[in-house]
């Protein structure tokens, strides 16, 4: 291999590092334990791809990019008040509305005010809103899967849910036993007509 590629493979190492490195810290922004993922334990088995996932609401509570959760990234940057963050950051300084009016007029100032929140809100559209732990309606969601499970004939199916905390990432572990299942073989009608 030539040093060019040897260069590109370290730049490449360090920028995952540096993202793998960051994407612990964007959680800890928030007041509230963050849904990061719903595992599903199937008779004692992991499933990852499972169509039941999709009866579980939120369905990809935190979508990730190479493990990075980019969305959520992007819906940090924007700022909850954008017009209280302008009027901090231009009166902060003594001097910096006074040269920013020489070189714009009011309304210009305030059209920049205006364009701050516009960015603000394109932020929080284009990134993922975070789906907090508290937002979850687990037994709703445990209703659905029994429900679920009954209609596949597993009426003595269980399901229960246990909350996992790390620091302010949570995840919501739902184990299902689904013991045995009863399949109807055949119908039969006994009537008394002549017919």
């Amino acid at each position: 291999m030539s040093s060019s590629k040897y260069l590109s493979l370290i730049y490449l190492f360090t920028i995952i590092l540096v993202v793998n490195g960051c994407s612990s810290s964007i959680y800890q922004n928030f007041e509230d334990s963050i849904l990061i993922e719903n595992i599903f334990e199937v008779n004692d088995s992991i499933i990852k791809k499972d169509p039941v996932k999709l009866l579980i609401q939120p369905t990809s509570p935190t979508n990730k990019v190479f493990g990075f959760p980019l969305g959520l990234s992007i819906y940090n940057l924007a700022s909850e008040n954008p017009d209280e963050k302008f009027e901090k950051w231009l009166y902060n300084k003594p001097n910096r509305y006074k040269r920013l009016s020489r070189l714009l007029s009011k309304k210009q100032i305030k059209q920049l005010k205006q364009y701050n929140n516009s960015f603000s809100k394109f932020l929080k559209n284009l990134g993922q809103k975070p789906t907090k732990i508290t937002d979850t309606n687990v037994n709703e969601n445990i209703s659905r899967l029994k429900q679920f499970y009954n209609n596949e004939g597993y009426f003595d199916s269980k399901v229960s849910a246990d909350t996992i905390l790390n620091y302010n990432q949570a995840s919501i572990k739902y184990s299902i036993t689904k013991n045995t299942q009863y399949l109807i073989d055949s119908i039969s009608i006994n009537t008394n007509s002549r017919i």
